[in-house]
């Protein structure tokens, strides 16, 4: 939060405030994976959505995550951000081979 007073308040969950105003609930009940059906629709279908401008592929990797989005192949971790451009068809596909174990036919976009 850049600008503004923040706070903390349990009770029963973590609740995070802005200028008084929350802004965050952490709650601290388990969830089933049939509790993320509508935020997972919500992000495939809301115009807006990442998910919605190309293709996205990542994973965890050690201390960080390994992504590909549409070109560019971005690693994350203790030691900062990189990202490459994935110039070519081939450079794009063996990414995905590579890193992913994910052996295509042609490049995606």
């Amino acid at each position: 939060m850049r600008n503004g007073i923040s706070s903390l308040r349990r009770s029963p969950d973590l609740v995070v405030s802005k200028d008084g105003q929350p802004v965050h609930r952490i709650e601290r009940r388990g969830r089933e994976l049939l509790d993320f059906g509508p935020a997972c629709w919500w992000q495939q279908t809301w115009p807006g959505s990442h998910f919605r401008k190309g293709t996205v592929c990542t994973r965890l990797d050690g201390d960080g995550r390994i992504t590909i989005s549409g070109r560019t192949l971005i690693r994350t971790g203790q030691a900062g951000r990189t990202e490459t451009l994935l110039e070519s068809d081939a450079d794009l596909l063996a990414a995905y081979r590579d890193l992913f174990g994910v052996v295509l036919d042609r490049a995606v976009s």
